[in-house]
């Protein structure tokens, strides 16, 4: 998977917001396997102070919180760390959705379900710093 990774880069921060418990918690398994560092929230209040706190290098973000969309959270993000990855998850698939990702400040806009490979791939550019 990231085989371009090598054992002398420092294990990016990922903040993983996702509402749905599996989800986090596969999500979360397979990137710790793949050597990153991460932390995860449940809501985007919860996951903008968890930001505060972490400096996440990236983070993947579900649109549907329940408590502030996805969008909100990304612009909110974006104000903390200009530099950070931001990649939308989410089973939205209009493209009004990918078009209001990309003003809120989403470099990506994943679909679910979306093979963790694509997700480990694209925080594997974030560590090399190539994904912009």
């Amino acid at each position: 998977m990231l085989a371009e990774r090598t054992l002398q880069e420092p294990p990016i921060r990922v903040l993983l917001i996702e509402y749905a418990k599996d989800i986090t918690d596969m999500l979360e398994l397979v990137l710790k396997m793949e050597g990153f560092t991460v932390q995860s929230a449940e809501n985007g209040a919860e996951g903008l102070r968890l930001a505060a706190e972490f400096q996440p290098d990236a983070a993947v973000v579900d649109i549907g919180l329940p408590d502030m969309d996805g969008y909100e959270v990304a612009q909110k993000l974006r104000q903390l760390n200009p530099a950070i990855l931001l990649v939308a998850y989410s089973g939205w698939i209009k493209e009004e959705n990918f078009r209001r990702s990309q003003e809120a400040g989403f470099d990506h806009h994943l679909v679910k379900p979306t093979e963790t490979e694509v997700i480990t791939d694209l925080l594997a550019q974030a560590q090399r710093g190539s994904w912009r």
